[in-house]
């Protein structure tokens, strides 16, 4: 039989580890992502951030310029597979928006990022390479 294209895998992860640096009880509810399965589209998108690279030759020396950083292809990782979130914002509301699976908006998702201690920014970013093993080390 010939392949079905169906939608992504998603999976959902406990971020318990973040949550015990946060100092959270233990017991009370705890932070959870989905998280999809990258599809081709998700991964030449990553790739995007890539091309961002000029060499010139001015007759006697080559410049070369590249200008992306690791923290941004992760963020990248991020919002191309983040599926759900529980997190509230300071006005117990989610702090990042979704339809369907996928994340609303670009710039939402940037102003949300940013907002995130960096424990539980490291602990999504860890989950999205798990669940997408494909994105190793700028893979």
């Amino acid at each position: 039989m010939a392949l079905k294209i169906s939608p992504s895998l998603v999976e959902e992860y406990i971020l318990e580890d973040a949550d015990k640096t946060q100092g959270l009880p233990a017991d009370e509810e705890h932070t959870k992502v989905s998280i999809r399965m990258a599809t081709q589209g998700d991964i030449e998108r990553r790739s995007e951030v890539m091309d961002r690279f000029q060499r010139q030759y001015d007759g006697e020396k080559v410049t070369v310029t590249q200008s992306f950083y690791y923290d941004e292809v992760e963020r990248i990782e991020v919002e191309l597979t983040l599926a759900a979130c529980n997190i509230l914002d300071d006005k117990d509301k989610p702090l990042f928006e979704f339809v369907n699976g996928r994340l609303v908006d670009h710039n939402k998702f940037i102003v949300a990022w940013s907002k995130l201690p960096p424990h539980y920014a490291m602990a999504i970013k860890r989950v999205v390479k798990e669940k997408n093993p494909v994105w190793g080390p700028l893979g």
